[in-house]
């Protein structure tokens, strides 16, 4: 199947992705450990570059995995699936500083 992307295309995206929203940075860097390909892909339209992302554990010694979503059509993260299987969508998240929650409340007492 012919693809928009390359593996080491999805790769970069994939680490743009990381720096631009300040998450935990890939420990591996062999791109034909952590990118696979796939025709038909859950949440996406069309096919998908999937990157697995290893992280410094809470454990000493052992990482975790964090996984990225490429489309390939698109060219971009279109969502993430963290350690614990919760996807996340950084990308869409606009976190507003400058507005109080309740917890930020309770400290003013």
């Amino acid at each position: 199947m012919k693809t928009k992307l390359t593996k080491e295309e999805a790769y970069l995206i994939t680490n743009e992705y990381i720096q631009k929203y300040h998450l935990t940075a890939n420990t591996s860097m062999i791109v034909d450990d952590c990118v696979v390909f796939y025709e038909d892909f859950y949440m996406v339209v069309g096919s998908a570059w999937v990157v697995t992302v290893n992280i410094p554990s809470f454990i000493k010694g052992e990482t975790e995995v964090i996984t990225y979503i490429i489309a390939d059509e698109k060219g971009e993260v279109e969502y993430v699936i963290g350690v614990q299987g919760e996807t996340q969508k950084f990308h869409l998240q606009a976190p507003n500083v400058d507005e109080q929650d309740e917890w930020d409340l309770l400290e003013d007492d």
